[in-house]
């Protein structure tokens, strides 16, 4: 039995996790953008472990910022 075949079998879908942790993860940029422009500073993301230690890999436009998309893409790439 392969991993995502356990999962679904004894917890929810594994595409249903993958959601959950998306909109948690969505939450939570929101929530740290205190200036609600869509984009998070490096100040702004000290709230967010994961996201503040690796800012400069995430922020692939080099703009000093991080929007919501290069998070999320930086985060289903470190989940594969």
């Amino acid at each position: 039995m392969n991993d995502a075949m356990m999962h679904e079998k004894y917890h929810e879908p594994l595409h249903i996790h993958n959601e959950s942790a998306h909109e948690k993860g969505s939450a939570d940029f929101t929530a740290a953008d205190k200036n609600n422009d869509g984009k998070l500073t490096k100040k702004e993301a000290e709230t967010l472990p994961n996201v503040s230690k690796n800012f400069d890999q995430i922020d692939t436009d080099k703009d000093g910022t991080v929007d919501i998309d290069e998070v999320h893409i930086y985060m289903s790439n470190q989940n594969r």
